[in-house]
């Protein structure tokens, strides 16, 4: 079995560019769920 150690990526981003992609990515997210809602509240009128 091939050692596992060799898939650990240790991320290359400092503690705030870190918080600031999670930031980035939760907004994202919350854009693509209002787009989803919008969307059906089109569908269903």
């Amino acid at each position: 079995m091939e050692d596992q150690s060799n898939y650990i990526v240790k991320s290359e981003l400092t503690e705030n560019e870190q918080k600031e992609k999670m930031l980035l990515d939760l907004y994202f997210l919350k854009t693509k769920i209002s787009n989803l809602n919008n969307d059906k509240k089109k569908h269903q009128n």
